[in-house]
């Protein structure tokens, strides 16, 4: 009876570490499953935000090239009669509106966001007044 015993010991003892082996493993492969999505959900997010950081320094490389172009008299287009000019940019076309020495214009970012800019350009001083980041609804009004 006893070798009996100890038999069915030893075949309870393998069957107890088998099945925390197959526990630990299940474990194992469900921290990797939640370390896959986790990562995956990160790279999206980082690809976002590289995107959003492009279209946002091309918007401002935009800027200062209309602000750089006002102040070195580069950009002379006609005016309507509300004393805005319409000027072909990298981001599209920028309207400048322009109320004696302040300049005024939006340049997109994206299709939610746009890059607002006051400036006030002299022959001897250039001042940047704004330099605002607003949602597109705002800045069509």
């Amino acid at each position: 009876m006893s070798h009996r015993m100890k038999q069915n010991q030893f075949t309870l003892g393998i069957g107890v570490s088998l099945v925390l082996t197959a526990l630990m493993i299940l474990i194992i492969a469900c921290f990797a499953a939640f370390t896959f999505a986790s990562a995956d959900s990160e790279m999206k997010r980082s690809e976002a935000d590289r995107s959003y950081c492009d279209h946002y320094y091309a918007a401002e490389t935009a800027a200062t090239e209309i602000i750089t172009g006002l102040s070195e008299s580069t950009i002379k287009l006609p005016e309507d009669k509300n004393g805005k000019t319409v000027c072909d940019s990298s981001r599209g076309s920028v309207v400048i509106s322009r109320n004696e020495n302040t300049y005024t214009f939006v340049v997109p970012i994206d299709s939610k966001q746009s890059l607002a800019v006051v400036a006030r350009i002299s022959t001897s001083h250039t001042e940047v007044l704004q330099w605002t980041v607003v949602s597109q609804e705002i800045s069509r009004k």
